[in-house]
C-alpha cells in the first residue's frame, strides 16, 4: 500500500478514534450535566424557600409584636379594665398601625364579638369608622377565644370579607390575634389586618419556577396565573394537588423532585394556625436551556476535533459547561428578591468567628455606617446584650444596636443559623423597637420627682434578687422617710411639699452612685438599691446623705426631719421580706 494511503487511513483512523472518544465524552459530560441540573434546581430551590420565607416572617413576626406591646400598656389596660384614655388608646392604635405599611388594620373586638375599637389604614392615612360591626359570626371569633392565652392565633390567607361581602378590588388579607387577659379574665383580643397583595407578588416571582401558595387541600391561594388564584372563595376548579395526581395525606412523604416539583411547608416553618404550602414547580424553559447548551457543547467539540486534536477536544468540551455552572451561580447571587430584603429589612450576616460578612442597605441606612466600616468587625461590637451577666449577642431577644454618631437603638433580633460549605454562619433580622421602649420607660418615671416611680422599683428590685442568687452579688438597699412631710403639707400647702419632695429627690440623685437605682417608694418615702453593696458601704451614703440634707435649703427654710433605714439582702430574702426589714430599722435620728 502506497504511503499516501497509509497517511490516508491513519488519518482517517486518528480522525475516526478522535471522534468516537468525544463522543463517549460528550455523552459523560451530558449525563453530568443532567446530574450537576438537578442539583442546581435543589440547590436554587433551597435559596428561594429561604427568601420567601424569610419574608413571611418579618411581617409575621412584628405583628406578634405590635400586639403585645399593646397588650402590655398600661393605657390599654385602663381603657379595658376602667373605660378611660380612650382618646390615648386610639393614638396608641395609630402609632401601631403605622409601623409597617402593610398594617390595613387594628382592632380589639370584645367576648361578645362586637367592635370596642378599631382604626383603619387608607391611602396610608388613619381612618376610625363611625360605625362599629358585629364580628360573632365570622369564623375567627370562635378559633381565636378557644386558644391558649399566650397563643397568638393567625388566619388562614384570603380575601377581606366586610360585611359578609368579599370587598372589591380583591383585597388579600392575613390575620394575627391574640385574646386579652387580666386578672384572669378574658375581655375579648386584639387582632391585626395586613395587606398581602405586595407581600404575595414577591412571593411568586421567579425566574426559575412556577410558585403558588395553596392550602391543606392543594386549592390554589394565590399564583402567578392570577386567574388561579383563590379558587376556593371565588368557587375556581383550580387545585394543584388533583391536577398533579399528588396524595394530599402523603404530601410531604413523596419524593416529587423528579417532576420538578418542591413543597415547603409554611404552617411547620412559621407556626401558622392554618396549614398551608409554598409549591415551588421547575420552569420548562430551564430545561429547554440546558439541552440546547449541550446541544451546542457536542457541536463544538465535534468541530475542534476536526479543527484541533482530540485532547483539545477533550478539554474544550468542559469549557462551556463550567461556564455554564459559572453563571448559573453568580444568576443566584443575584436574584430580585434579594434586593428587596436588602433595602427593607436590617439584616447581619457574620462566619463561626462572629466576624461580620455582610450587612443589608436596609442597616446601613439606619445606622449611617458605610459598608466598609463594618464589614470585618464582631458582631458584639455592633451590638450590646443590655444583661451586665450575659455579654453573648448572637441570641434572640432585645438587644442594643449601636450607630456611627455612637447613639444606641433598641432592636428585636432574631437569630438564624445555616450551614454553607460545611461552615457555620449566622444572620441575624432586626427590628427597630425603640419607640416602643421609650414610651414604655415613660411608664416607669414619677410625674412628681421625675425619678423611677414604684412600679420600676418592684420590677427592678425582683430582677436584682434573681441575679444576687444566681451571681451572689450582694446588695443592700435603704429607706428614706420625711417624717413632717403631713405636717408641711398642712401648715404650708400642697405646693410646699411638692417642691420639698423634688428638692430632696435632686439631693439623692446628686449624691448616689451611677450603678444606684433611686425611686419614689411612696408618698413620703424613697427607696435606693445599692449593687455591690454591704451595710458598711451603705452607712457610708447614708451618712453623706444626712450631711447634704442639712446643708441643703429648703422651700421657705421649711425645717424638714428625715429618717433612715437600711436593710442588706440575705439568700433567703425576698421583696417582701427584704423592704419589711428597712421599714423596720428605720433610724430615730432626725435630721434636718
Amino acid at each position: 500500500m502506497k504511503q499516501k494511503n497509509y497517511k490516508k487511513i491513519f488519518f482517517l483512523a486518528f480522525l475516526l478514534f478522535g471522534v468516537l472518544l468525544q463522543l463517549i465524552t460528550i455523552s459523560i459530560n451530558t449525563a453530568l450535566n443532567h446530574l450537576n441540573t438537578q442539583e442546581q434546581i435543589k440547590e436554587s430551590f433551597k435559596s428561594e424557600k429561604l427568601d420567601k420565607t424569610r419574608l413571611l416572617k418579618s411581617i409575621y413576626f412584628q405583628s406578634k409584636n405590635s400586639i403585645q406591646s399593646i397588650i402590655d400598656n398600661d393605657m390599654f389596660k385602663n381603657f379595658v379594665l376602667k373605660n378611660k384614655n380612650k382618646t390615648s388608646v386610639q393614638s396608641l392604635f395609630a402609632f401601631a398601625l403605622n409601623e409597617n405599611s402593610s398594617y390595613m388594620q387594628l382592632r380589639f373586638i370584645g367576648t361578645d364579638g362586637k367592635e370596642i375599637l378599631r382604626l383603619d389604614k387608607e391611602n396610608d392615612k388613619i381612618v376610625i369608622p363611625k360605625i362599629l360591626q358585629d364580628k360573632s359570626k365570622r369564623y375567627y371569633f370562635q378559633e381565636i377565644l378557644k386558644q391558649d392565652d399566650d397563643y397568638f392565633w393567625n388566619s388562614p390567607i384570603d380575601l377581606n370579607v366586610e360585611n359578609g361581602t368579599i370587598q372589591i378590588p380583591y383585597n388579600p388579607t392575613f390575620r394575627v390575634a391574640k385574646k386579652v387577659v387580666y386578672n384572669e379574665k378574658t375581655k375579648g383580643f386584639i387582632i391585626i389586618n395586613i395587606k398581602l397583595e405586595n407581600i404575595l407578588k414577591a412571593l411568586v416571582n421567579s425566574a426559575n419556577f412556577d410558585i403558588c401558595l395553596v392550602d391543606e387541600d392543594g386549592a390554589v391561594i394565590y399564583a402567578q396565573d392570577q386567574e388561579k388564584s383563590w379558587s376556593n372563595q371565588l368557587k375556581k376548579p383550580y387545585n394543584f394537588f388533583k391536577l398533579h395526581n399528588i396524595d394530599k395525606t402523603k404530601i410531604l412523604k413523596t419524593d416529587l423532585a423528579k417532576q420538578g416539583i418542591f413543597i415547603e411547608d409554611l404552617s411547620q416553618n412559621l407556626q401558622l394556625t392554618t396549614k398551608n404550602y409554598l409549591i415551588f414547580k421547575n420552569k420548562d424553559i430551564a430545561f429547554l436551556n440546558i439541552k440546547k447548551n449541550n446541544y451546542y457543547v457536542s457541536l463544538y467539540a465535534i468541530i475542534i476535533v476536526f479543527l484541533c486534536s482530540v485532547l483539545l477536544a477533550f478539554v474544550m468540551a468542559k469549557i462551556p459547561t463550567s461556564l455554564y455552572k459559572r453563571l448559573q451561580t453568580e444568576f443566584f447571587k443575584n436574584k430580585k428578591f434579594s434586593a428587596i430584603i436588602d433595602q427593607y429589612v436590617m439584616t447581619i450576616s457574620a462566619n463561626k468567628d462572629t466576624n461580620i460578612t455582610h450587612v443589608s442597605s436596609a442597616f446601613l441606612k439606619k445606622t449611617t455606617y458605610k459598608q466598609d466600616e463594618i464589614l470585618g468587625k464582631k458582631h458584639h461590637e455592633l451590638i450590646t446584650n443590655p444583661d451586665a451577666y450575659n455579654k453573648y449577642t448572637l441570641k434572640n431577644g432585645e438587644m442594643l444596636l449601636k450607630n456611627k454618631d455612637g447613639d444606641y437603638l433598641w432592636i428585636e433580633q432574631s437569630v438564624t443559623t445555616t450551614m454553607s460549605s460545611d461552615e457555620k454562619r449566622y444572620t441575624s433580622i432586626l427590628f427597630d423597637i425603640t419607640d416602643r421602649k421609650k414610651l414604655k420607660e415613660k411608664l416607669l418615671i414619677d410625674d412628681l420627682t421625675e425619678i423611677s416611680n414604684r412600679k420600676y422599683l418592684d420590677q427592678t428590685l425582683q430582677k436584682q434578687i434573681s441575679l444576687s442568687k444566681r451571681y451572689s452579688v450582694p446588695f443592700c438597699i435603704f429607706l428614706l422617710e420625711i417624717e413632717n412631710l403631713q405636717q408641711i403639707n398642712k401648715d404650708y400647702g400642697e405646693i410646699a411639699s411638692d417642691k420639698i419632695l423634688k428638692q430632696l429627690s435632686e439631693v439623692l440623685k446628686q449624691n448616689i452612685r451611677l450603678s444606684d437605682t433611686i425611686g419614689r417608694f411612696d408618698t413620703q418615702r424613697f427607696l435606693i438599691m445599692m449593687l455591690y453593696a454591704d451595710t458598711q458601704n451603705t452607712m457610708v451614703i447614708v451618712n453623706i446623705l444626712k450631711r447634704k440634707i442639712k446643708e441643703c435649703q429648703f422651700y421657705e427654710k421649711i425645717d424638714v426631719k428625715v429618717k433612715f433605714g437600711i436593710s442588706s439582702f440575705a439568700e433567703d430574702d425576698d421583696a417582701q421580706s427584704l423592704i419589711q426589714r428597712a421599714k423596720d430599722t428605720l433610724l430615730d435620728t432626725l435630721q434636718k
